[in-house]
């Protein structure tokens, strides 16, 4: 929103004005908080805050033991070398957030808008983990 000088909440207003219901979904408390105050107005436009929730301490073992069962049989190319084996844990196991989104329902969605401002700059974890989610569960 601030690269964007809040221009993205434009996209809200004008589907909007053609009768559409909008939700803006955000994992930012400013996001939602600006939208909120921009837009109190507005009917059919709501904004919705979704919260992070730390994964339980067995997770990042389970992910580990997945990652193991999925390549456990596949091997390097030529040889006899298994792929889990020469693979770098240390930093598989270090990109493994300790924190997820909950399920996200937009079974109810005739169309999910994913805006992603800039590209040059990678997003940080809470970003890029937010976005994951939607793109799964949108998928589903």
């Amino acid at each position: 929103m601030q690269s964007t000088n809040g221009r993205l909440v434009f996209i809200a207003k004008a589907l909007a004005s053609k009768g559409h219901t909008i939700d803006l979904i955000t994992y930012s408390k400013s996001v939602f908080s600006f939208v909120g105050d921009v837009l109190k107005d507005h009917k059919t436009i709501r904004a919705i805050h979704v919260g992070s929730q730390p994964l339980n301490y067995y997770h990042i073992p389970s992910l580990v033991n997945t990652f193991i069962k999925l390549t456990y049989d596949m091997y390097l190319p030529q040889t006899d070398l298994k792929l889990y084996k020469v693979t770098a844990f240390d930093d598989f196991r270090g990109h493994i957030s300790s924190f997820t989104y909950p399920a996200i329902d937009l079974s109810d969605y005739d169309m999910v808008l994913l805006p992603i401002p800039s590209i040059e700059i990678p997003p940080l974890n809470d970003c890029d983990i937010f976005y994951s989610t939607v793109c799964f569960y949108a998928k589903d």
